[in-house]
């Protein structure tokens, strides 16, 4: 069984979003409930930055949680983007983290 619902708004350069899911497997008493919300902001119309962050509980003592930062610049036909994201207890284990940041550049011919 799997449910899942989203709410997204707009209001100007502002962009804000939630959304909750659950997932009960059959059979078993393994449940796993999400939530994640995050929020845009346009600059102009060639940078916009956003900042997110997600939340997993399952039947563990520890939540497992993730949150990011974005950006992104649009000049002529190149795209500069940038996002840095961090999680701690991944796969709901205590002491378990990770961080990635990347940067990229892309072209439009």
């Amino acid at each position: 069984d799997h449910q899942t619902w989203y709410a997204k708004y707009t209001y100007g350069p502002v962009t804000v979003g939630y959304q909750a899911s659950e997932v009960e497997t059959y059979g078993t008493t393994t449940d796993d409930e999400s939530t994640t919300y995050s929020i845009l902001f346009a600059v102009n119309d060639e940078l916009s930055i956003s900042y997110g962050e997600w939340t997993n509980e399952d039947n563990t003592a520890v939540d497992e949680e993730i949150s990011g930062v974005s950006a992104s610049y649009t000049t002529g036909g190149m795209t500069f983007t940038l996002y840095s994201n961090s999680a701690d207890n991944v796969g709901n284990t205590s002491g378990v983290e990770s961080e990635k940041t990347e940067v990229a550049v892309s072209f439009a011919f």
